[in-house]
């Protein structure tokens, strides 16, 4: 039998999708199936982490625990050789995963709908289906969320994301920073506030950053927060952009227009 690969993606009943990849290998010396998934969370064997949806949800899960490695470490059925068409059993699997899945999400996408179609969701939810090429029907699982920061933080599929217009995503980012500067570089802060006339600005600096976020409210002061806080966001901003300080998967982030006002949209 010859190496095979094979992916599938599906949303559980919690709303939360997975990426699960199936493989049959040798490098063993036999052939040995593996299963692994993804859900933006957690990664590797996050079976239990899975509210199945349906049955076929329930079987991939069933065959995961049952013959991942051979099932070798499984104490009542120890065993080293796959099931005769065993590849076959996966593949069918997967496709009725991948018809399911269709069906359940069977609408436009939200890049094909009128500004009317999309008229009962708030601009910010669009902005996030714009982005991830998300199909009218899935918008209607996203959640805004009570937490993060600048109040635009919303959940998909089990992920969260900020969506937000450029003011609302500034303001997230400018309530990120005034938390952290503790950790921003000395030859960042030493150009606000009365630091710009202090010799020994950096050496000040050290010694509160040792305090961690105990000496942030002192930074604040020295650079005179109040009255900078927008020079220190847009600079800040301007050097390394939002996805920075929002995002702390890949520091990506999007624009997006929507129905002409720009959106910005990143992973939390």
């Amino acid at each position: 039998m010859e190496d095979k690969q094979k992916t599938v993606s599906f949303v559980d009943a919690n709303n939360v999708k997975y990426i699960i990849k199936a493989e049959i290998t040798h490098r063993n010396g036999y052939p040995e199936f593996t299963m692994a998934g993804q859900n933006g969370q957690c990664h590797g064997q996050c079976q239990d982490s899975i509210k199945p949806d349906n049955n076929y949800q329930k079987k991939i899960i069933d065959i995961w625990n049952t013959w991942h490695l051979n099932g070798i470490y499984n104490p009542i059925h120890i065993k080293k050789e796959l099931p005769k068409n065993f590849w076959n059993t996966i593949e069918k699997l997967f496709y009725n995963i991948e018809k399911t899945e269709k069906e359940k999400f069977n609408s436009k996408k939200v890049s094909d709908c009128t500004k009317e179609e999309l008229s009962e969701f708030e601009e910010a939810i669009i902005a996030i289906g714009l982005s991830l090429e998300l199909t009218f029907e899935e918008l209607k699982y996203i959640k805004k969320l009570n937490y993060g920061y600048g109040n635009c933080v919303y959940e998909v599929q089990g992920h969260d994301y900020y969506s937000g217009t450029e003011d609302e995503i500034f303001n997230a980012v400018q309530e990120y920073i005034s938390e952290s500067l503790w950790v921003f570089n000395n030859s960042f802060l030493r150009n606000y506030g009365v630091l710009k006339n202090i010799n020994n600005a950096e050496l000040i600096l050290n010694i509160l950053q040792k305090q961690y976020e105990s000496g942030n409210d002192a930074i604040k002061e020295l650079v005179q927060w109040e009255e900078n806080k927008d020079e220190i966001t847009q600079d800040a901003i301007n050097a390394d952009g939002v996805g920075h300080f929002l995002n702390s998967y890949n520091g990506e982030y999007d624009d997006v227009n929507v129905f002409g006002t720009t959106y910005i949209v990143c992973q939390e």
